[in-house]
């Protein structure tokens, strides 16, 4: 929904009705997704009563950059930020299919950024996505350590690796038992000289 510009809600309004979910997407408190962008993950939420529309981001730094190299500031959109409107758009969209009149002709509210911690590498959007998931609340700010994000990307991985369901649990649990040997080709080297 966020990358394909011909992704149209009229196309896919049978999902998302209540007959097919079950429930009607417009009485939700919140709706919340992780969405990808390139290689970076990142989160929207829309709070149908309000039409709030947040954006969960480790790495806010996409949002207004600006193209230094032209003599007129020249806002230049960057695909995460692209996407960010295309999905509050397109929720909105989808809320006044599920209810019509909800949405209507009202302006679209400015985007409410969270207040989450801010990577410091490149590797852990997708972490921070998952630990908003659980934990998310609108105006409360998210408080956790580098450490905390080290804590959840073991507990997942090993969580992987042990579910009853992975077919090669097996082979990767005895890995763990049996210490593979490390290759040296330094030490190879040196020794030859």
């Amino acid at each position: 929904m966020a990358h394909d510009p011909t992704w149209k809600a009229q196309k896919y309004k049978k999902l998302f009705l209540p007959e097919f979910l079950g429930y009607n997407l417009a009485e939700c408190d919140f709706i919340i997704g992780p969405a990808l962008v390139g290689q970076h993950w990142f989160c929207v939420a829309i709070q149908p009563s309000t039409l709030d529309f947040h954006v969960i981001d480790s790495m806010r730094n996409h949002f207004g950059t600006k193209d230094r190299k032209q003599k007129k500031k020249v806002v230049i959109k960057d695909p995460v930020e692209m996407a960010v409107d295309d999905c509050r758009k397109r929720l909105n969209i989808i809320l006044d299919l599920v209810k019509p009149g909800l949405v209507g002709k009202k302006p679209m509210s400015p985007m409410i950024f969270a207040a989450v911690p801010q990577q410091n590498n490149l590797r852990d959007c997708g972490v921070h996505c998952m630990m908003w998931l659980r934990r998310w609340e609108p105006g409360v700010t998210l408080t956790y350590t580098e450490e905390e994000v080290a804590g959840f990307r073991r507990d997942l991985t090993w969580w992987l690796v042990n579910h009853e369901q992975n077919e090669k649990r097996d082979e990767a649990l005895a890995l763990i038992r049996q210490p593979q040997p490390t290759k040296s080709t330094k030490s190879k080297k040196r020794r030859r000289s």
